[in-house]
């Protein structure tokens, strides 16, 4: 058993730009716990600023997504769909995706990934994130 008490006394929030359109800031709370099969278990607290958002990437394993506040999109190959505060986005073990926060708000979220990620330096599409934001909701509550 590991229990995390949060950033690491002295810890700092990172930055992290070339894996993203805009700005993005990322606090570990739990890194590298145990072999779970697909690796090891990630926790970040991740805040995107208006119009920011990440690039196309995968995970190894699971990926899990809880919106804490503000609002934002979430894309797949399938489309793509709005999120809010309260909402969790489950991305299966290698599905390609992508998040960020929308233009008038920015997002912040917990996530939960196993296993290693791989991301791509492909940005995603804003005609494409649009179109299908107003049509598409994959992920939309039920």
């Amino acid at each position: 058993m590991k229990i995390s008490h949060g950033r690491e006394e002295g810890g700092q929030s990172v930055r992290r730009t070339e894996t993203v359109t805009g700005e993005m800031w990322g606090d570990p709370i739990l890194h590298e716990v145990g072999d779970v099969g697909a690796g090891d278990i990630v926790v970040n607290s991740v805040f995107f600023a208006p119009r920011s958002r990440s690039h196309w990437h995968r995970h190894d394993g699971a990926h899990v997504l809880f919106i804490t506040q503000g609002k934002g999109y979430v894309g797949n190959t399938e489309g793509t769909a709005s999120v809010t505060a309260g909402d969790v986005v489950f991305c299966s073990p290698g599905e390609e995706h992508w998040h960020g926060a929308a233009p008038d708000s920015f997002m912040q979220n917990t996530t939960v990934t196993v296993g290693k990620t791989t991301i791509s330096m492909t940005k995603p599409d804003n005609r494409r994130r649009r179109r299908n934001s107003q049509s598409h909701r994959p992920y939309a509550r039920s």
